[in-house]
Order: C-alpha cells, then structure tokens, then sequence
C-alpha cells in the first residue's frame, strides 16, 4: 500500500477501509456506480455526488471521478485488473520499459503507461469540469492493482498541472510502476 499524502494526513483505519471500498465499486456496472447505488458501500459513504466514468479504448480499463460535498474533495478512482480481462492481463504482462517523458534517465512499465494514456485524456477533461465546477476542491487519486499504477501516474501529472490540488495519493498492491530512477523523480516531484 502507498500513501502519500501531500496534507501530511496519518493513516487510519478508517481511511483505508473508505478508500478500499471506493476502489471495489469501480468493480460495479456502470449503472449502479452513476447513480452511487454500489449496496453498502454507498450506504456507508453516501456523499459522493457527480460521478463521471471513463473507458479506455478497449473498454477494459476504467477509471471514475465523484466529488464529496461534505469533505469538498474531488475522488479520481482507477479499477484494478479485472480478473476475466485478457487484455488487461497482457498489459499486466507488458514488462518493457520505455522512456519516461516527465525525467531524463527514467523508464517506466510499457503496459501501465499504455493503458493510462488511453485513460488520461477523458479522465482530465472531466476533472477539469469538476475543477470548474467546485473550484476549491482538493483531489484525491486512488487506485488498487492495475488502477495503483495509473493512481501513480496520474498523481504525478495532476500535481504539475494543478499543483496544490493534489491531497492525497492512496494505492492498494500496486505494482512497480517505473524503475528507480523514476521512483527517486517522483519521491521528489510529487
């Protein structure tokens, strides 16, 4: 598990139990997670308002936006590998390194960079309409699995661009993203 906190928020137990349940209702249909009707989870966590989903090309990948009006705090969610998703697996699996373009000498997982490239786009047109539409809310990026990796990845841009919205990164078994230089840019940039 990796948190990083940019508010120099602890751990608790609470957090992370609600951070892993807003992590298992990317694994809902669609449907339900629109209307925040995920069973107990929406019941433990009924806050959560506006919520936007993305798909990749493929339509394996996901990820999915909510703002929480009680805590003013935008939610960027990444599902993790679906189980039964050959082509989630294969990017899984996609062990080169390519160049990282954010760090001279940097390399990162060819196949968790691939699939949230094919994410980022959609994703930061709708957290920009969030930003627009609740501009003093915080973002919180959370990701578990496949999701972790691009829970990373979208840290890092998000504190570029938007700089002091960033509150929080929060991953469950995510696996290694980049290689070491790339672990030592980020443990400096983010």
């Amino acid at each position: 598990t990796l948190l990083l906190t940019i508010t120099n928020a602890e751990f608790t137990v609470e957090n992370a139990k609600e951070f892993w349940n807003y992590c298992s209702a990317a694994m809902c249909s669609d449907d339900r997670l629109l209307k925040w009707d995920v069973g107990q989870i929406s019941k433990s966590y009924p806050f959560l308002t506006d919520v936007k989903i993305v798909h990749n090309t493929t339509g394996d990948a996901m990820a999915y936006l909510a703002y929480n009006p009680k805590l003013n705090l935008i939610y960027l969610i990444f599902r993790g590998t679906k189980t039964y998703s050959i082509v989630n697996w294969l990017y899984d699996f996609d062990l080169f390194l390519v160049k990282y373009p954010f760090c001279d000498n940097c390399r990162v997982h060819q196949g968790f960079y691939a699939t949230y490239l094919d994410l980022r786009d959609r994703v930061f047109d709708l957290l920009s309409g969030l930003l627009v539409t609740y501009p003093t809310a915080k973002i919180r990026v959370l990701g578990h699995s496949l999701g972790g990796a691009c829970a990373t990845h979208a840290a890092q841009e998000i504190k570029t661009l938007f700089g002091g919205r960033l509150d929080l990164i929060y991953t469950f078994g995510s696996p290694r993203v980049g290689d070491n230089p790339c672990a030592d840019w980020w443990n400096f940039h983010i």
